[in-house]
């Protein structure tokens, strides 16, 4: 295990669940009035569930594990698509599958397979990235999401994972010339939808 990684990830879940306490037992107890650790409680449940499936993770090499993932990543994909039909409507986005009392969000899910999956391809296919079909692959399964997750509509989410994703792309082994065509592609179309939201927002 990455030390540093490590403790920023501990840093990470301690800061985290004193933002949440902050921000909910007040307004939870005044407007529920109900335990003001509610929320806190469902927090450090939900860390210790992550702690314990990362620990059953580890128990398999590296290669496996980023091999479940990938696959994993096309089944989320597929969730997007069926938010579609199944998914629950909360702050006017349909990005949610509701499981009874349990609910989640593909789209977090999907930020962490993706990664993985990334890496993996990236890893696996490092001598064969010269053709723009091999190495562009992940960005079109990525395309395909962004704009799943963008129609919800929750384009926040849909910005940090392309963020991620170009930030993943930028730092692989495809070849340079490939990563300039991409990235000029990348700023002319950030330009076309700048000009056309402010030409939008004039009129």
């Amino acid at each position: 295990i990455d030390k540093w990684l490590l403790v920023v990830t501990i840093l990470l879940f301690v800061i985290g669940t004193i933002m949440i306490f902050s921000a909910s037992n007040v307004s939870f107890y005044m407007r529920y009035e109900s335990s003001p650790y509610k929320y806190l409680i469902r927090q450090i449940m939900i860390l210790g569930s992550g702690i314990v499936l990362a620990l059953f993770v580890f128990c398999f090499k590296s290669e496996y594990s980023s091999k479940i993932a990938s696959w994993l990543n096309y089944g989320v994909i597929i969730s997007l698509f069926l938010l579609f039909i199944f998914g629950r409507v909360t702050n006017a986005a349909q990005s949610w599958f509701a499981l009874g009392k349990f609910s989640f969000q593909p789209s977090e899910i999907l930020k962490a397979t993706s990664i993985l999956f990334i890496a993996n391809y990236y890893e696996s296919k490092k001598k064969k990235l010269d053709s723009y079909v091999k190495a562009l692959y992940p960005l079109s399964l990525s395309v395909v999401a962004f704009i799943l997750v963008a129609l919800q509509p929750d384009l926040g989410t849909a910005l940090i994972f392309a963020s991620i994703v170009a930030f993943m792309f930028f730092l692989s082994p495809v070849n340079k010339k490939i990563k300039k065509s991409i990235l000029g592609i990348g700023v002319g179309l950030i330009a076309i939808i700048g000009l056309v939201l402010v030409v939008g927002g004039k009129n």
